[in-house]
């Protein structure tokens, strides 16, 4: 069952009295794919993709 809630989070620097040794060390991890290039195969594979039309006086949706 879905359950919306809120929380407050602080960066570990804004916080006191927390031993930074007891919490575990993560990877960093960025993206390891090209978000253009996956963007590009989806546009080139649209079996019926609509006209796109670039500069434009305004948004079209």
């Amino acid at each position: 069952m879905p359950f919306f809630g809120y929380y407050t989070v602080f960066n570990l620097k804004q916080t006191e009295g927390i031993d930074e040794s007891k919490i575990p060390a993560t990877d960093a991890c960025d993206h390891d794919f090209d978000t253009i290039a996956q963007a590009e195969e989806l546009i080139e594979c649209w079996t019926d993709l609509p006209e796109i039309r670039l500069d434009q006086s305004h948004a079209f949706y």
